[in-house]
């Protein structure tokens, strides 16, 4: 009897052990919204999301703005300087209007941007929780060092923990992350 239960047992045993990687797999699977993670969007480079309520990455051409309209995003902030969105072949703020977002250009270059606009970025972010923001430059890498910056100084993350949710948002620039660092140190 009790060979005749263990022999019965064996089968139920193997499929538990056949099903526990799937089991982990779906649980791995599942995305945390504390956690940036690689998010596609057409054609724009390096995008990441941080929960679906931050949108990160280089610049997106026009068709990819429609997208980001569609996941939500209810505001654009380009870190892209004035120069830089000459040759862009369309005007994104327009662009970004026309689809029913809000746009704020706020230009800066490889340097942590002044306090008037780190408080004018800040101010945009802090109300993300009320509408989904994407943050862009050309590649993400300035936009890594702002959310380093914003994380440490906002959420009261460790210097390590915001820089490498900086490292996350696309900042692969040794140089931007000095700055950070040192802008950070004071």
């Amino acid at each position: 009897m009790i060979r005749t239960a263990l022999f019965r047992s064996i089968p139920m045993l193997l499929l538990g052990f056949l099903l526990l990687p799937s089991a982990i797999a779906q649980k791995d699977s599942k995305e945390d919204p504390t956690k940036i993670r690689p998010s596609p969007v057409g054609k724009t480079p390096n995008t990441s999301t941080l929960g679906g309520k931050i949108y990160f990455g280089g610049q997106p051409p026009e068709a990819d703005l429609k997208t980001f309209s569609d996941k939500g995003v209810k505001v654009v902030i380009n870190l892209r300087s004035d120069g830089e969105l000459e040759g862009l072949g369309f005007d994104e703020g327009k662009t970004v209007k026309g689809l029913g977002m809000k746009y704020h250009h706020v230009p800066m270059g490889r340097d942590v941007p002044e306090p008037a606009d780190l408080k004018r970025i800040f101010s945009v972010l802090d109300k993300a929780g009320e509408a989904p923001v994407l943050l862009h430059c050309a590649s993400s890498n300035r936009v890594g060092m702002i959310w380093s910056i914003y994380r440490a100084k906002r959420s009261g993350m460790s210097l390590e923990e915001a820089i490498a949710e900086g490292r996350a948002a696309g900042m692969k620039s040794e140089a931007l992350e000095a700055g950070a660092r040192a802008y950070l140190a004071k």
